[in-house]
């Protein structure tokens, strides 16, 4: 009788944990384990999806922000913010991305383009002492051991294009393609702003400084 008893008793629990874990299966909703990441331009992480119903799916709101692969492999772009919605099943859940900037001594002109020359004039005044000439702005600044010059060229009184130059033999030539890839996307041999309005290219000519301009990015159909 006892052996009777214990066997009901053990198709019981079995019973019960098969109940619980079927509910659990029911009510446990997918969600993304780090859905909040703060990543820089190049890295790479993988998504935890947990609770996931069946075939999983994975797509960004900013693919210049951020990219995801199939397998839910999200690869960091320019600094920005992105969402990564997942969809499995009937259920969505999202990973918010924030792609953030490593290099960030380096100081970009004003690029307020089609602003007059006063109004540029008032903005970077505080910066360092100007010298006009011909109707353009040029200023030297010394940060840390490095000294960069700002041109700011205006066409018929408004800002037309601003150039930012230093030394070649400086540390941060060796940096200034990656300072541009944290926040500008390539367009063949030039660069240009996620918002499409600016628009950069680099040049070494070979008098021993490196010239970075920026422009308004010309529209192309």
């Amino acid at each position: 009788m006892k052996k009777v008893y214990y066997i009901l008793l053990l198709v019981a629990l079995v019973i019960h944990q098969s109940c619980i874990n079927s509910v659990n299966d029911v009510d446990s909703p997918m969600t993304v384990k780090n859905s909040e990441l703060t990543m820089s331009h190049g890295n790479t992480e993988k998504l935890i999806v947990e609770n996931a119903k069946g075939f999983t799916t994975y797509k960004s709101t900013n693919e210049d922000v951020a990219t995801v692969s199939p397998y839910g492999i999200v690869s960091a772009g320019v600094k920005g913010e992105a969402n990564i919605i997942v969809e499995s099943g009937a259920e969505t859940a999202v990973c918010k991305v924030l792609v953030t900037t490593t290099i960030n001594h380096i100081i970009e002109p004003c690029v307020d383009f089609g602003s007059d020359y006063e109004t540029v004039k008032d903005k970077i005044k505080n910066d360092a002492e100007i010298t006009e000439e011909n109707g353009n702005m040029v200023q030297t600044r010394i940060i840390g051991n490095t000294v960069f010059r700002y041109a700011y060229l205006f066409k018929e009184g408004k800002l037309s294009s601003s150039c930012l130059s230093f030394p070649v033999q400086s540390p941060t030539a060796e940096v200034i393609d990656d300072f541009l890839a944290e926040r500008y996307l390539p367009w063949d041999v030039y660069l240009y702003s996620p918002d499409k309005k600016v628009g950069v290219f680099t040049l070494n000519p070979g008098d021993g400084y490196f010239y970075v301009f920026y422009s308004t990015l010309c529209p192309t159909e």
